[in-house]
């Protein structure tokens, strides 16, 4: 089977996650945790995601640092955020993802399912209360992430 060889799999597949949010709640942009794909299932209300692929990354930290929010700071959900609003960046820190960045839309409703792979940076606004099913997971291609 897939996991033959690599028997940590097997209690990697057990990471469900539900994200609960009223409407207007936006998420931080973020990448998952070591380089996992997610998939998201949208089970109640509605979700617009934001996605950009990884060779955005230095449009997505800040001019002059690592870009990356401490991660004690954070709630245990991504070690790799960025600091960059989206809808409003600054022309100062985050001038090259005001320039060039684009992002790749999807609107999920009930009974739909996004794949995010490894790597992509992500941000989500639920656009009336939501109930998103999350899942992280591992193959061939990004197993390298949790060994």
């Amino acid at each position: 089977a897939m996991c033959d060889g690599f028997p940590h799999l097997e209690q990697f597949a057990r990471f469900h996650r539900i994200s609960i949010a009223a409407a207007g709640v936006v998420s931080r942009l973020h990448v998952e945790n070591h380089n996992a794909h997610v998939w998201c299932t949208q089970i109640e209300g509605s979700r617009m995601f934001f996605l950009f692929p990884p060779s955005a990354r230095l449009m997505c930290e800040e001019t002059g640092k690592d870009g990356v929010v401490d991660v004690a700071t954070v709630h245990d959900y991504a070690s790799k955020v960025s600091s960059v609003d989206i809808f409003f960046p600054s022309q100062k820190t985050h001038a090259t993802f005001r320039d060039g960045a684009k992002a790749k839309v999807a609107v999920l409703d009930p009974g739909e399912s996004l794949v995010i792979p490894s790597g992509w940076w992500q941000l989500s606004v639920a656009l009336e209360t939501s109930v998103t099913l999350r899942h992280v997971f591992w193959n061939v291609a990004n197993r390298g992430g949790v060994v």
